[in-house]
């Protein structure tokens, strides 16, 4: 029956004296052969399947509101508080199980992929993302499973892989991390940088605390900070300081300045220039170098380099005559005098010597 429309006089409006009916069918197959067929553009119908009314716009029939089901999202309680959460309805036509979120700036170019501004998650990942790309850093390709990634250019591939903020920075193994800063990258197994700019942490377990351009790579390496500093065998440990290297296993510099500990479980405490490349060797100070021998104890103090002449000694580097710094002379007390002057059981005297000069010094044992 066609729609008509008359005047009421008495209102002075305009109102329907009949009904406009709409075909109404039952579970109507809108995907059976006519779903992208022109011919049907414009028309409507009532499914009673679904409670909802559709339309052909031409391409395929869409709802178009009325029933039950007309709400992509709705509040309901949760099953456990009871608080009401914003959630997809579940109810409405064509949901998914699990559906991902996307918003994104501009709308109308709204994407998982490519450049933009955007929070989203992927829920067949369970891969979360927040901020802003100028690329590809967060499409399919690069999103691992279970990672995270907030901040601008950030890329979290690998699984577990996570990235707090930041800029520029990767984190592209197993359950690598990198905290913020810029351009970082954490690419061994369980490897992490916290912080600063451009630090590398390679190898598994391996960890940049911050700083500039420090490096971390080999298993359980550590550089804490500072720059340009690093630790790249295994154990190894940089503190801090400016262009330190720790690259023996279970090497260690604390700090300073071109410090170098490549001896087997070697100390260089600080200081600057020393070297410590003996096993189990100490240096410290200023230019002090045991020598490639082990066991040794160097510290130096001068200009020129102290360095140890044999294995097992302490050395001191002081000034020359006068207080010139032209000369060193090194004090050597052998590793053999200290272990018989620790297991005295009275008062006794050490002998060592200055350049070519014997002294003795008092020692006292404190069991006496």
């Amino acid at each position: 029956m066609p729609f008509k429309v008359l005047k009421d006089t008495h209102y002075n409006t305009f109102r329907a004296i009949t009904s406009l009916k709409i075909p109404r069918l039952s579970n109507f197959p809108k995907n059976l052969g006519i779903t992208g067929n022109p011919g049907f553009a414009g028309n409507l119908f009532f499914n009673s399947g679904d409670q909802v009314f559709y339309g052909h716009d031409g391409i395929s029939w869409v709802p178009i509101g009325g029933g039950v089901a007309d709400h992509v999202w709705e509040y309901s309680p949760d099953t456990t508080t009871g608080i009401d959460l914003l959630r997809p309805d579940p109810a409405f036509l064509g949901a998914p199980a699990s559906a991902d979120f996307l918003v994104a700036t501009p709308l109308a170019d709204a994407s998982t992929e490519g450049a933009g501004t955007k929070i989203m998650f992927d829920a067949s990942k369970g891969a979360i993302r927040a901020g802003t790309v100028t690329g590809s850093q967060w499409n399919d390709t690069s999103r691992g499973i279970a990672s995270v990634a907030f901040g601008r250019n950030t890329t979290a591939s690998a699984i577990y892989s996570t990235i707090s903020g930041g800029e520029a920075n990767v984190a592209n193994d197993q359950y690598t991390s990198v905290s913020g800063g810029y351009g970082n990258t954490a690419s061994g197994r369980y490897s992490t940088v916290s912080g600063g700019q451009r630090n590398t942490a390679t190898e598994k377990v391996s960890t940049v605390s911050g700083g500039y351009q420090n490096t971390s790579s080999d298993y359980y390496s550590t550089v804490s900070g500072g720059y340009h500093n690093t630790a790249s065998d295994n154990s190894s440990t940089v503190s801090g300081g400016y262009q330190n290297t720790a690259s023996g296993d279970r090497t260690t510099v604390s700090g300073g300045y071109k410090n170098t500990a490549s001896g087997y479980a070697s100390t260089v405490s600080g200081g600057d220039k020393n070297t410590a490349s003996g096993n189990y060797s100490w240096a410290g100070g200023r230019s002090a170098m045991d020598g490639g021998l082990a066991n040794c104890f160097v510290f130096g103090g001068v200009n020129i380099p102290t360095t140890a002449v044999a294995a097992d000694t302490f050395v001191i580097g002081t000034k020359g005559p006068a207080g010139a710094n032209t000369g060193n002379i090194p004090i050597h007390i052998p590793h053999a005098v200290l272990a018989t002057a620790a297991g005295l059981s009275s008062t006794k005297y050490l002998p060592i010597r200055i350049g070519v000069t014997e002294f003795k010094i008092l020692l006292y044992n404190a069991s006496t």
